[in-house]
Formats: structure tokens, sequence, C-alpha cells
């Protein structure tokens, strides 16, 4: 696995900030690696466009308050709030107050697989719920810090400790979270039992979506593509994520007509083709049929 560690510009952070750590001053300027764990310790800024990424983002609220606008929801987070989401879903912070400071933690899907989460939080994140800590101590600012030290140091055994460091929060979390949105999914079996194959298989197959769903790839081309049976692909996907391999496709391909749709003047047949749907009729549809509203709709409700 490889690591990032960014820090926002520091002409942008106020001067009497405690929390700013030391050597942290590398600036994330290209599109995140969505193989990457990245490690954000910073205040966080406006966000006058929506961006999405393929990492699930954690967030953890050290100091002061923030307002996202996420998956058609405005969400205030105060001091204490740890909340996770999975980030292809248009999001942008919209407000902040001036003392505020926060960890961003992107975390590759893959490393949800290497975890026995409680409650099925992997797949619940996947399926388009958002999850909150129901308390507020299961992190803190000092391991925070200590993670961006380790990254700062480009010390593979530091890097391997902070991504297991990572992992054990996320069980944490998946033990004390609540929904705050909930995309209606039905909890399959619990605490599943996924073997290390199978969790290699199916990290290939979403690393192949995510870089090739705005073509016309289809469930036998995935497994084409990770040398898998079809049928025995569909299976394992669908175990390990609660989710069909066609769905996880549909849901990459309408969050980013959903970024297209607010930050572009595209046609919605522009669009369509854009995000990788077979026709602007069938775009239509789908995106109805996920959204609740039409794509014109959409782009004018978020203007």
């Amino acid at each position: 696995m490889t690591f990032r560690m960014t820090l926002q510009d520091p002409n942008l952070i106020p001067k009497t900030s405690k929390y700013v750590g030391n050597g942290l001053d590398k600036i994330i300027k290209e599109p995140l690696n969505a193989s990457e764990l990245l490690v954000e310790f910073r205040a966080p800024l406006v966000m006058k466009e929506y961006h999405w990424h393929e990492h699930i983002e954690i967030n953890v609220i050290h100091n002061g308050q923030l307002t996202y606008e996420l998956s058609g929801h405005e969400i205030k987070f105060e001091q204490g709030s740890i909340v996770a989401f999975w980030a292809t879903v248009p999001h942008r912070v919209t407000a902040v107050s001036d003392d505020a400071f926060m960890t961003i933690l992107s975390v590759p899907v893959h490393i949800l697989f290497n975890w026995r989460l409680h409650n099925n939080l992997g797949a619940r994140l996947l399926n388009g719920d958002i999850a909150r800590a129901m308390s507020t101590d299961l992190i803190d600012i000092s391991e925070c810090r200590r993670w961006h030290k380790y990254y700062a140091s480009e010390s593979s055994v530091m890097q391997d400790i902070t991504s297991e460091e990572v992992g054990l929060f996320l069980r944490r979390l998946s033990y004390n979270a609540e929904l705050i949105v909930s995309a209606h999914f039905e909890v399959g079996r619990p605490d599943k039992n996924i073997s290390a194959s199978t969790a290699k298989h199916v990290h290939q197959m979403i690393s192949y979506i995510s870089a090739n769903f705005q073509d016309p790839i289809t469930v036998d081309d995935v497994a084409t593509a990770v040398k898998l049976n079809p049928k025995y692909a569909m299976n394992i996907f669908h175990n390990m994520l609660d989710m069909t391999i066609k769905k996880y496709i549909t849901n990459m391909r309408i969050h980013r007509a959903r970024v297209l749709l607010t930050e572009s003047t595209m046609s919605v047949s522009q669009i369509s083709q854009e995000a990788g749907f077979r026709s602007a009729s069938a775009f239509y549809s789908t995106f109805q049929s996920s959204v609740g509203l039409k794509p014109l709709e959409y782009r004018k409700n978020n203007a």
C-alpha cells in the first residue's frame, strides 16, 4: 500500500492554531489515487464546487463546527463528531467556524476488506449510508498527529503500523456507529468471514471498475479482467458487499453524472456518454430511479 500526507497551504491556516504539526509541508494538488491511504490534518475550507473520490472518507472534527452538503443532505458537524461516508457521492463543505480544525482520513475501499467490521459497516457505506460515531473518544488529536509524523518519516514500518491502527479504528467505529442517513440497505449476514483470496479478487474488481466505469463495461468484462468465472465473480462480490457488480458500476456512473450536472455546462446527452451510460434514455431512467429527480431538475436544484 502507498501513503500520502498533506497539509493545506500554511498561509490558509490560522497562525494561532495549536494543532499544526511539524514537517507537514506537502500540499496535494493532483487527483487522489484510489489505492492510497491519505491523512489530512488541517483547518477545513469552504468548497465552491462539489468534489468526489473513490475512498471511504472519515471526518474527525477536533475543534469548531462545519456544514457539509452530502448526498442531498445538509449535515452539521460539531466538535467531537466522527462521520464516515463513501466519497463517490458528490460532497462539499459549505460553512466553517473560524476555529474549525479536523482530520480527514481517505481510506481505500479494499482496506475495509482486511478487517471484520461489525454490522456490515463496509457494505452499508458502499450502499450509500452515512455513519456517525455515538461517542467522541474513539480517536483523539494526538493519534492523528502521530499518524502524520509516521507518514513524514517515510518509514515503511511506521506506515504499516499506521495502516493497522486505521484498521483498528475502523473496527472501533463499526461497533459504535449510528446511521444519520440510511439508504434503506437491508443488512445481510453480519460480521462475515471473508477469505484473503476473496478480498483480493473483490479489490481487483473494484479497481478495474474504478478505472473503466465510464466505458461500456459488463459483468463479463469485470470477471475476465481478474481471470474469474463470471458467475463466481458475481457471487463473491455480492457476498462481500451485498451489492451486485452491475449495481456498483451504476452507482459509480450516477455519482459521476451528479458531479458533471453541477460543475459543467454539458448537455444531458453528453453527460450520459461521459458517465458511461449506453444511451441518454437509459441515463434518464436510471438517474431518476436512483436520485429521485430528473437530471435537469437535479442540476437546477444544485445550481
